[in-house]
């Protein structure tokens, strides 16, 4: 399937937007596009990127978000604070929303939704300063996928809140250079 990812705007029809999983969670993150994703994007809480049909972008087959993110020192291992002082707060991204349409999983389309994030997230840190993409996560299942597909760690953010994981720029940026250059046997698997 060929597809387009593009900022959230009037054109995307949202309405019958719908995502579960096998075990029945996700449904609060289709309500959310169809309520909330607009206002969040009109107060610059977060910029909503659509993943479309290429023929017919007004079709939703995924979202996510991106927003900015701070992250305590203290919150995070030795490795990854690189020899910075705990006290300190790190620039971070947050991935706050990701969401498949439930007829789209199971096909690869979060694979390419994922390595989408890992673009825009790039695209982030070539113009603002940016050490981490983080996002939080309800459940060991997903902890351990996004630790062993993607090199995600999990860290401890302190704010009572989901997991927080991590995973570095310079990882994420490696990671992309390596899928881009074709050697797909370097992608963490």
């Amino acid at each position: 399937m060929n597809y387009s990812v593009r900022k959230l705007d009037e054109e995307h029809y949202l309405e019958f937007f719908e995502t579960t999983t096998s075990s029945g969670e996700g449904a609060e993150l289709g309500e959310w596009l169809q309520t909330k994703a607009r206002e969040y994007q009109k107060l610059h809480r977060s910029v909503v990127w659509i993943m479309g049909d290429a023929d017919n972008p007004g079709n939703v087959i995924g979202y996510f978000t991106l927003s900015g993110y701070q992250i305590t020192g203290e919150s995070l291992t030795r490795r990854l604070r690189s020899g910075i002082e705990p006290s300190q707060t790190h620039p971070a991204h947050l991935l706050g929303k990701l969401a498949l349409r439930t007829e789209g999983q199971g096909k690869g389309m979060g694979e390419l939704l994922m390595l989408e994030v890992f673009r825009k997230y790039r695209d982030v840190v070539a113009i603002s300063g940016s050490r981490f993409l983080c996002l939080h996560v309800r459940n060991e299942e997903l902890e351990k996928y996004y630790e062993e597909r993607y090199g995600f760690s999990t860290v401890s953010d302190g704010n009572g809140y989901q997991k927080l994981m991590v995973i570095s720029t310079e990882a994420v940026l490696d990671l992309l250079r390596r899928l881009e250059e074709g050697s797909k046997e370097n992608y963490p698997s």
